[in-house]
C-alpha cells in the first residue's frame, strides 16, 4: 500500500468518530498541560533552587561563633574568638582555610543620596569586616582598600539586605525599590562613630568616608554592609582602643567534609560554637525534597484521574472499530496495518492536544508572571523567573501527550492484532 493510500485509510478511520476524538483531545490537553507545569516546577527546584542552596551553604564549610545561652528574655553571648584560637583552628590538618569575620565595636551610619531618583536618607547600618577570599568570588574583583589613597571604601551588600530594603523600608517610606544592577556601583558616605539614633555615642570624633558598593553576596551570615577586615580593624582600634582584636565568626573551609567531626571536637575543647553548613544544607534540601514529593503526589492523582478518561474513551473508540479493522484484516491488511491505524488514532489526538497544552501552559506562565513577576523581581535571592517555561518543558508536554495517547491505543490494538479476522467480523454487523 502506498503512502497516500495509508493516509486516506487512517484519515477516514480516525474521523469516523469525531465526538470521541474531541473528548480525547480535551482530556489529553488538560493532562499534558498539568504535567508540563509540574515538570517546570520540578526543573526550577532541581536546576535553580538546589544549586542556589549549595552555593549558600557549601558542604565543606563550617561556621564557628562564640557560644550563646538564653537567660529569661535575653540571649547572652560568650567571649569573641581571639587570634590565638583562630591560629589553632587554622593549624589543624583538616582545615584548608579560615576566613575571619569582624563586627564593628562602635556605631556606624550611612548617608545615601540616590541622585537618579532624587532621594536621600540616613540610617544606622550593620558593619562587618571579612577577609577578601570569602567574598572575592562573588564580586569578581579585589576586595581591598589601601588607606588614605583617596578611593572609596569597597562595600559588599547582602542580597537579603536589599530584599529587606525593598520589601520593608522602601515599601513603608514610599521610596524607589532597587534592583541588583542598580545597587552595584552606588556611592554613599559611611559615618564612623555616629548613630542616627544617638545610640552608643563615642568619645572619639566621628569620621566620614566615601564608600562604593562593589557587589552583592548571598552568604546568609553577611547580613548588612561588609568592608575589608583590615579597614575595620583600624577603625575598631580607633574607637575602642582598649579592646583586643577578636572575631565574631570564623568561616572554616575543610579539606574534606569528613573533617567536620575533628573541627567540632576542637571547637568544643576551645568552648566556641560549631555549625556545619552541610547539616543546614541537608535541612533545606529536605524541604525541597518534600515539595517535590507533594508535586509528584498531586501529579500522580491528576494523571490517574485523567488516565481513566483517556483509557475509557480510547477503549470505546477501538472497540467500535474492531469489526471494521477485522474487515480490513480479511481483505489483506496485515497485523502491522492495525498497529498503524491505532497509532494514527493516537497521534491525531496527541498532536493537537500537545500544541493546545503548550499554549495553555504558556498562558498560565504569562498570567503568573504578570501577577507575581514584579514582586519576585524585588527578591535578589531568586535569580530566575520560576514561572518561565523553557524548551525542555514544551518538549516534555508534547512527549507526555504522545505517551498518554499511544499507550492505551497500543494496548487495545494488541488483542485485535492477535485475533482472527473471522472472529472480529462476527462481533458486529457491518
Amino acid at each position: 500500500m502506498r503512502g497516500g493510500s495509508w493516509f486516506w485509510l487512517v484519515r477516514r478511520d480516525v474521523f469516523s468518530q469525531k465526538t470521541r476524538l474531541g473528548i480525547l483531545v480535551f482530556s489529553i490537553t488538560l493532562s499534558a498541560a498539568i504535567f508540563g507545569l509540574v515538570f517546570s516546577s520540578f526543573m526550577f527546584l532541581r536546576e535553580e533552587v538546589r544549586p542556589r542552596l549549595r552555593e549558600m551553604f557549601p558542604e565543606r564549610r563550617v561556621i564557628l561563633r562564640p557560644t550563646t545561652s538564653t537567660m529569661m528574655f535575653f540571649q547572652m553571648e560568650g567571649p569573641k574568638i581571639s587570634q590565638d584560637v583562630t591560629d589553632q583552628i587554622a593549624a589543624m590538618p583538616e582545615v584548608a582555610m579560615v576566613h575571619r569575620q569582624l563586627s564593628a565595636n562602635f556605631p556606624v551610619s550611612a548617608n545615601f543620596d540616590i541622585e537618579t531618583f532624587n532621594v536621600g536618607f540616613s540610617t544606622d547600618v550593620i558593619l562587618l569586616g571579612v577577609d577578601k577570599m570569602l567574598v572575592e568570588d562573588s564580586i569578581g574583583s579585589q576586595f581591598v582598600w589601601p588607606p588614605h589613597d583617596g578611593n572609596p571604601i569597597p562595600v559588599i551588600v547582602s542580597e537579603y539586605f536589599v530584599d529587606a530594603y525593598n520589601l520593608g523600608f522602601a515599601e513603608s517610606a514610599n521610596l524607589p525599590k532597587l534592583s541588583p544592577n542598580a545597587v552595584k556601583g552606588v556611592s554613599f558616605d559611611l559615618l564612623f562613630g555616629e548613630s542616627t539614633l544617638d545610640l552608643a555615642a563615642s568619645s572619639v570624633e566621628p569620621e566620614m568616608r566615601s564608600a562604593r558598593i562593589a557587589g552583592l553576596t548571598d552568604n546568609p551570615t553577611l547580613f548588612g554592609l561588609t568592608i575589608p577586615i583590615e579597614t575595620l580593624i583600624e577603625y575598631n582600634k580607633k574607637y575602642q582602643p582598649h579592646k583586643p582584636v577578636a572575631y565574631s565568626t570564623l568561616h572554616v573551609d575543610l579539606a574534606s567534609p569528613e573533617g567536620a567531626e575533628a573541627v567540632e571536637a576542637k571547637a568544643t575543647e576551645l568552648k566556641i560554637g560549631f555549625e556545619a553548613q552541610r547539616e543546614k544544607l541537608a535541612r533545606y534540601l529536605q524541604i525541597v525534597l518534600t515539595l517535590e514529593a507533594i508535586l509528584a503526589s498531586a501529579l500522580s492523582v491528576v494523571l490517574a484521574l485523567a488516565g481513566i478518561g483517556i483509557f475509557t474513551t480510547t477503549a470505546a473508540s477501538v472497540r467500535e472499530r474492531r469489526p471494521a479493522w477485522g474487515l480490513h484484516r480479511a481483505t489483506g491488511l496485515g497485523r502491522f496495518g492495525v498497529f498503524v491505524l491505532a497509532t494514527g488514532h493516537a497521534l491525531t489526538a496527541a498532536i493537537p492536544a500537545g500544541i493546545a497544552a503548550c499554549l495553555l501552559s504558556l498562558g498560565v506562565s504569562v498570567a503568573l508572571t504578570n501577577t507575581f513577576g514584579s514582586w519576585l523581581e524585588q527578591l535578589t535571592i531568586i535569580s530566575a523567573n520560576p514561572f518561565a517555561l523553557g524548551l525542555e518543558v514544551y518538549a516534555a508536554i508534547m512527549i507526555s501527550a504522545a505517551v498518554l495517547a499511544l499507550i492505551p491505543a497500543w494496548l487495545f490494538a494488541l488483542p485485535i492484532m492477535a485475533a482472527q479476522p473471522i472472529s472480529l467480523l462476527s462481533e458486529k454487523s457491518l
